[in-house]
């Protein structure tokens, strides 16, 4: 067990259980149904499949798993015509030297499987191009090095205040804590102008005690949301979890110049698909940024993959089952 309360194989054992009794749209007879049933089936073979081949070929399998779920995911939540894909709905460009520059593209509009994904859990999808470095650092799950995810803008952890109840303020730490002004309202303004690139993250945030340290010796600030008519916001409407409550909190990133931002599954999809076309497409390439013995992207990589099939069924499960999207 990689991660405090994630269980994998028995989360892969609740997706199945749902095949006889499936959610939302895909509860009636039909073609829903069916396909809901035969993709979750998929899924499960993929996703073990995955874990039985090297890293050079294990995000083929990985990427198909999920995409895979995906359509059970469809199938569930998408009202209307269509709500089958007809495509992939992301384009990967060629890759640079430092893969974490490679490109995603939105591609085949809103009928692309990327495009529903995001559809299916009520996000909005990509609207521009998106490099693999900002995805990367934007998965807290994931080890950010040079050339794969440094440098750009990562994840914000915060520590929820709470004592039972959804919490309404928490502490942000480290640097983007330190050196606020002493006055409320100025590092109020501080804070905002440092969290700009952090959509939802600065508006309505509020400094509410500086000037402290934490146990590890790195600065803190507690902070809270309010909106326009001054009501207090819960933490989780500003920072969501990974799968829903108790989950943690985090700040999400931009990830372009649109401002696009994205959940965790969605992240985790596009993620994939970029490193499964990278496997398929530039197998020698692919295979360079494999090497231990010459490329600093190895390890972290061979160790998202394993983050992947720990953590991907238990997001997947939350996605499923959670009441509303």
């Amino acid at each position: 067990m990689r991660f405090l309360g994630v269980d994998a194989q028995m989360d892969r054992g609740r997706i199945q259980a749902l095949r006889a009794s499936p959610p939302r749209l895909a509860a009636a007879p039909g073609a829903r149904r069916r396909v809901f049933g035969a993709a979750l089936g998929q899924w499960d073979a993929l996703l073990g499949a995955s874990a039985e081949v090297v890293p050079a070929a294990s995000p083929i399998l990985l990427f198909y798993a999920l995409s895979q779920a995906g359509r059970a995911l469809c199938a569930a939540n998408v009202p209307g015509q269509p709500w089958r894909a007809s495509s992939h709905g992301l384009k990967i460009g060629d890759p640079p030297p430092a893969i974490g520059e490679t490109t995603i593209s939105p591609d085949g509009g809103e009928h692309g499987s990327f495009a529903m994904v995001c559809r299916a859990l009520a996000t909005p999808p990509l609207c521009e191009p998106t490099r693999l470095g900002d995805l990367w650092a934007a998965n807290p799950k994931l080890e950010s090095i040079e050339g794969l995810g440094s440098g750009h803008r990562p994840a914000v952890p915060l520590s929820q205040i709470s004592s039972g109840e959804p919490a309404v303020r928490a502490v942000i730490s480290g640097d983007l804590a330190a050196n606020l002004a002493e006055d409320s309202q100025l590092a109020t303004s501080e804070l905002r102008t440092r969290l700009n690139r952090y959509p939802g993250a600065s508006d309505g945030l509020f400094v509410r005690a500086r000037d402290r340290l934490g146990r590890d010796g790195e600065p803190e600030v507690e902070v809270e949301w309010q909106d326009d008519a001054g009501e207090i916001i819960e933490v989780r409407r500003v920072a969501p979890g990974l799968a829903g409550e108790n989950s943690g909190a985090w700040i999400r990133p931009a990830l372009n110049d649109a401002g696009d931002v994205l959940p965790q599954l969605s992240i985790w999809w596009a993620t994939l698909l970029t490193l499964s076309s990278l496997a398929r497409y530039y197998p020698e390439r692919w295979g360079d940024a494999l090497d231990r013995d010459r490329s600093p992207t190895a390890v972290p990589i061979e160790e998202a993959l394993e983050v992947g099939r720990e953590l991907l069924p238990w997001m997947l499960v939350h996605a499923l089952t959670a009441e509303t999207h």
